[in-house]
């Protein structure tokens, strides 16, 4: 998998995260609205979400250090 800017930007969106995590109906049908209006970045908004759904695979793609810290972000934001 290639991460390319549009999916490290998507790991970093406080909005998506919770999408991915608690996934509300409000926000399915934002991301959903999302992905019809830029067809373009559904593959990557596809593979960010796959990314933060297996974390624990992801050794190969991030450092130990990256995985922590992306873990530590995705608990601060659902705890807004």
């Amino acid at each position: 998998m290639t991460l390319n800017n549009n999916i490290l930007t998507y790991l970093k969106d406080t909005d998506f995260l919770k999408y991915v995590f608690e996934g509300t109906s409000s926000q399915l049908r934002y991301w959903r609205g999302y992905m019809a209006r830029r067809p373009q970045e559904k593959k990557d908004l596809l593979q960010a979400k796959y990314i933060l759904m297996h974390l624990d695979e992801m050794e190969c793609q991030f450092s130990p250090s990256e995985i922590e810290s992306l873990k530590k972000r995705i608990q601060l934001s659902l705890k807004d």
